[in-house]
């Protein structure tokens, strides 16, 4: 048939029929047979298009608008190809044979592919489309609507909109993409494509994905899903109980799992979420992202953490945690085969580690680690509430705690502890031991390299063991039963107060202490050891002085080592750094238990000064206020004459002196000083002579003089150096003398007034002790004599003779520079009160003439000084009080004398002189303490 037709009825038809066909109204148009067309096909209304059997081909474009409950037909065994066919929205398409169409068979309307039907050419579906059990689609694509599949799709599936439901007999063999809308595989099967889920489509699958599925929208895998092939997701999936997953690659978005990981889990970025009822089967690498392990489970597989990566666990990981990003074990998480951290890792309360190994990174934990603890790098804290139970070792990095270490601590590295400590410590010859806070124990506690603590304790110890350095500060304690010490316990960091206490008893074996000391305060403080003990064996201390030379206010003791035990037996060796300076001397000794800085004075040097000051102003003093009676004896004056007189005495002398210095606290020390002096003398007097012819004689006068001398000291002085001194000095006096004499009996009194400057230069070991070249001293004098001549034989006489002299003196202050200014030497005023008994035997040897004469003498005395010592004050420099101490006088002494006194009488007239005196006389002073000599020669004139 030619030329097309408009059907509104019934049209059988089979063979040919050319042109465009539009069956319409009620229309039926069957195929019985074999038909060709070349035109279109156009089915409205509720017209109805029967292929019954045969094959329909031909047609350019099939278009079915019918609502009729069967618009287009096509009936098993029949056949029916165009190049188009489209089923329009409100129609209905139900094929039982084969739809063939060379650009597909687009579905608005409700398509219906029964048993044994095939769809080729593959079906773009808009409306409902439902592919029974025995049908084929060649390809499916879905836009929106809806397809419901329990046949088969051979080809790829599409979903750009709308819902793909894949029933249980279901299979789609080739790749499912869903670009939107929604696939549910409900039971179904993908034969032997996978699933993929762009960012705007939605799959769930609670049946059989044998390729993967790749999601980057929404993916749920329910109860009885199998996704063989595994997930990779960057959108949002599910894993629900229930259902089963290959694999997981995780790389972006989120995945929630409460079934079954069967294979490895990779997280590449994003979160995957492993909730209660959960099993992460294979090996899980976070190498970005995180995994979020809530209560799940890791039955065969570990975890490992990439640097980028983050994961929390807060169910069970049986083969442990490599982690080298973030990692944290929170409330019930359990990590069985322990964790491996070159990372950050978190342990919190109420989690467990199975061991814990840290070789980079850092460990925080505040629950519970199971077994052991071996740092080979970074840091672990154990925080108050942490618990370490096995044996914790550090070869390198840092283990810092403050909560429970159970099982003891191998340290070679660094440690910083506080809290509890209990079992077997030993900090070896590398490690270093930080004490930061209060810690208890109940081991043994060994240490060979560096222990340092500050202000805190650790206690419980069955023993402590040091052969290594420990650096203590503050009030620090130290409980062990026995604390035997083979190294170095130093306190020594500049502040002095640092109190260690060691409960228990202490056994030395060469040790050495170490301790600030700041004996320069008037105070004197040191660090001190405090040993609740008993203190043996042989020991070493090292002091280090915070100040200077010690300036005590009184020499003392200053304790160090206070022992608190019955038995105090060790013995100290070496002892090094205590200050020592030429006037003050610290040494470290026992007394009682206790152990001691005991601070003195070096009264060596001090002696020195003192004695040459005082020797020569003793020796001095005896030759200016020697009797001046032989020079003011009248022999030619008239009777109740009255006359003036003059006389003069020049001396020379020297002598080597010793004292002794001591002070309460301090060792008295002797010194030996050398003195030569020499003088002049002048004296004016007027006297009157056999007054009222009884025969009594008076004279009153005045004296002055000076005096210029040196002292020298060359004293070794032990242990300090050579003691060099070289002082001078120059004095000047002035005085009134007052004789009476009559027959053998005379008498004289003398008061003097002088005055002394000394250039004082002392030396210890080439160090300045003393430099002064202005020091002053002040003196008043005054003595007497008597004395009674016995006639022996017309030119022998004896005299003896008795005296006095009482002298007090008082003087400038003296800076001690010992090097720097270390203080003062204050003298108490000195008062010498010399007594002397001696007598003279003199001879005339020649009378040249009846107006002159020659006497010979020979005097022997006993002098002794009935003073007190010279009392000088030191007063240290910083600020403390008063030193006293005491340097001998002369003491007792002999003189002996020897001279020759010329007597002339002269013409005296015309106030000329009627008497010239002159006298020579050798002197030699001798005791324990003295040896000395003097020379003095003597004239005199008499009006």
């Amino acid at each position: 048939m030619n030329g097309g037709a408009i059907n509104d009825g019934i049209i059988n038809a089979s063979g040919a029929f050319n042109g465009n066909i539009v069956n319409q109204g009620v229309g039926d148009f069957n195929v019985t047979g074999n038909l060709t067309g070349n035109g279109t096909f156009t089915n409205n209304g509720t017209a109805t298009l029967d292929v019954n059997s045969g094959t329909f081909s031909g047609v350019t474009t099939l278009t079915n608008n019918s609502t009729a409950a069967a618009g287009v037909n096509i009936a098993g065994g029949a056949a029916v190809s165009a190049n188009a066919v489209v089923n329009n929205a409100g129609a209905t398409l139900i094929n039982s044979g084969l739809l063939t169409s060379t650009v597909g068979t687009s579905n608005a309307g409700t398509l219906t592919n029964n048993l044994g039907g095939a769809i080729n050419g593959g079906l773009t579906n808009t409306g409902t489309a439902t592919n029974l059990a025995g049908g084929t689609l060649d390809t499916l694509t879905n836009n929106a609507g809806t397809t419901t599949n329990t046949g088969l799709v051979t080809g790829t599936t599409t979903i750009g909109g709308g819902t793909v439901i894949n029933n249980a007999a279901g299979v789609l063999t080739g790749l499912v993409t869903v670009n939107g809308g929604t696939l549910d595989n409900n039971a179904g099967a993908f034969a032997n494509g996978g699933v993929t889920i762009a960012a705007a489509g939605t799959a769930t699958n609670a049946g059989t994905i044998n390729l993967g599925a790749v999601n980057a929208g929404n993916f749920t895998n329910e109860n009885l899903g199998v996704v063989n092939g595994g997930l990779t997701n960057t959108g949002t999936a599910t894993n629900l109980t229930g259902g089963t997953l290959d694999t997981l690659t995780n790389n972006a978005g989120t995945t929630t799992n409460t079934g079954l990981v069967a294979g490895t889990t990779t997280i590449g970025g994003g979160t995957v979420i492993n909730n209660a009822a959960g099993v992460l089967t294979g090996l899980t690498t976070v190498n970005a992202g995180l995994l979020d392990n809530n209560a799940g489970a890791f039955a065969n597989g570990g975890v490992a953490i990439a640097a980028a990566g983050t994961a929390t666990n807060a169910g069970t990981i049986n083969l442990g945690v490599v982690n080298a990003g973030n990692f944290t074990n929170e409330n019930l998480g359990a990590v069985n085969g322990g964790l491996t951290n070159t990372g950050t890792a978190t342990n919190l309360t109420g989690g467990t580690l199975d061991t814990l190994t840290n070789n980079a990174g850092t460990t925080t934990n505040t629950g519970l680690v199971a077994g052991t603890t071996t740092i080979g790098g970074g840091t672990v804290i154990n925080n108050a509430a942490g618990v370490l139970t096995g044996l914790v070792t550090v070869n390198n990095g840092t283990l810092t705690s403050t909560g429970t270490l159970s099982n003891g601590l191998t340290n070679s590295a660094i440690a910083n502890i506080a809290g509890t400590l209990n079992g077997p410590v030993s900090n070896l010859a590398a490690g270093t031991f930080n004490l930061t806070g209060a810690t208890t124990g109940n081991g043994a506690f060994s240490n060979a390299g560096a222990f340092n603590a500050n202000g805190t304790s650790i206690t419980g110890l069955t023993s402590f063991t040091n052969a290594g350095t420990m650096t203590m500060a503050g009030a620090t304690t130290i409980g062990a039963t026995t604390f035997n010490n083979a190294g170095t316990m130093t306190q020594t960091n500049g502040i002095v107060g640092d109190v260690v206490t060691v409960n228990g008893n202490v056994v030395n074996t060469g040790a050495t202490y170490g301790f600030d000391t700041a004996i320069d305060n008037p105070a004197g403080q040191a660090d001190r050891l405090v040993v609740n003990g008993d203190f043996t064996g042989t020991f070493n201390v090292a002091f280090a002085e915070t100040g200077g030379v010690a300036t005590l206010a009184t020499p003392g003791d200053t304790l160090v080592i206070d022992v608190n035990g019955a038995t105090s037996t060790a013995a100290v060796g070496s002892v090094t750094g205590l200050t020592t300076g030429i006037f003050v001397l610290n040494d470290f000794r026992q007394i009682g238990n206790d152990w001691f800085v005991h601070t003195a004075l070096n009264l060596a040097p001090l002696g020195g000064v003192v004695g040459s000051i005082a020797t020569s102003q003793n020796l001095v003093n005896s030759a200016v206020n020697s009797p001046t009676r032989a020079l003011v004896a009248n022999q030619t004056a008239e009777p109740d004459s009255c006359a003036p007189g003059t006389y003069t005495r020049i001396i020379g002398g020297g002598a080597r002196a010793s004292a002794t210095t001591s002070s309460a606290g301090s060792t008295s020390a002797p010194s030996e000083v050398v003195t030569l002096y020499t003088g002049a003398q002048l004296g004016i007097d007027y006297g009157c002579f056999d007054i009222g012819e009884s025969g009594a004689n008076i004279n009153i006068g005045a004296v002055g003089g000076f005096n210029l001398g040196s002292t020298s000291q060359n004293q070794l002085l032990p242990m300090i150096g050579q003691l060099q001194s070289a002082h001078t000095f120059q004095s000047q006096y002035a005085g009134l003398y007052a004789t009476y004499s009559k027959g053998k009996f005379a008498a004289e009194l003398q008061g003097v007034y002088d005055t002394s400057r000394f250039n004082l230069n002392s030396m210890v070991a080439g160090t300045p002790f003393v430099a002064d070249n202005a020091f002053d001293t002040r003196r008043f004098t005054i003595s007497g004599s008597v004395s009674y001549a016995h006639a022996l034989t017309d030119a022998i006489s004896l005299i003896p003779t008795a005296g006095f002299s009482y002298s007090r003196t008082t003087a400038d202050d003296i800076a001690v520079i010992d090097p720097a200014s270390l203080g003062t030497l204050r003298f108490d005023p000195m008062t010498n009160i010399v007594g002397f008994a001696g007598a003279t035997i003199a001879k005339v040897v020649a009378q040249p003439s009846e107006t002159s004469a020659v006497q010979a003498f020979a005097t022997a005395k006993v002098f002794n000084d009935f003073g007190g010592p010279t009392i000088v004050t030191y007063l240290p420099a910083g600020g403390g009080g008063p030193t006293q101490t005491a340097t001998t006088n002369l003491g007792l002494y002999g003189e002996v004398s020897a001279g020759l006194t010329y007597f002339k009488v002269l013409e005296g007239a015309n106030g000329q002189p009627r008497e010239l005196t002159a006298n020579i006389r050798a002197d030699a002073s001798f005791s324990d303490r003295l040896l000395g000599g003097r020379l003095t020669a003597q004239l005199r004139l008499q009006f």
